[in-house]
């Protein structure tokens, strides 16, 4: 092949094999038995295979899923978009309508933060710990089960761990 005019390049960059014309105007890139397709990459992309489907035209829209493993969606992308992960074990979820609220939750935690960076809380279960975030970086107040944490400013922070604390 010659870049950018056109060729195929096989079993490199993670791909099986990449096809190109007159790159960025189109590219096509396989693993196994999914396919990429990109005009003006990467700005229009179309994703096909038998496990995977979906389209990006970024930043304005885009769809993305994988069967039984992972879905996404975005609008005028970072302001608003979905994401779901892991659907057969255990879901991981993040939305946002940013700047007004974003939200993440995996096995062990939920975070959600409302009018980014002003006001957050995360809360994790293993190991329990709960911190609530105003203005962030200014003011962080965490406690757990193994830590406290007070930060006031970037340039104060305690970081208590609960075993050090009772010796």
């Amino acid at each position: 092949g010659l870049f950018p005019i056109g060729g195929i390049i096989k079993n490199h960059f993670g791909y099986d094999r990449i096809y190109w014309a007159m790159f960025p105007l189109y590219a096509r890139f396989g693993k196994d038995d999914q396919i990429t397709q990109t005009i003006l990459w990467p700005f229009i992309k179309i994703y096909k295979g038998p496990q995977i489907k979906g389209m990006e035209i970024w930043p304005l829209v885009g769809t993305y899923s994988k069967k039984n493993s992972y879905d996404s969606y975005y609008i005028l992308w970072p302001f608003y978009y979905n994401e779901e992960r892991n659907k057969e074990y255990f879901s991981e979820q993040r939305k946002a309508f940013f700047p007004l609220y974003t939200f993440e939750r995996t096995k062990n935690s939920v975070s959600k933060t409302w009018i980014w960076p002003f006001f957050g809380y995360t809360q994790k279960n293993n190991p329990l710990y709960h911190q609530i975030r105003y203005f962030w970086p200014l003011i962080i107040l965490g406690k757990g089960n193994e830590k406290k944490e007070i930060c006031l400013s970037p340039s104060y922070r305690r970081l208590v761990h609960i075993a050090d604390e009772k010796i």
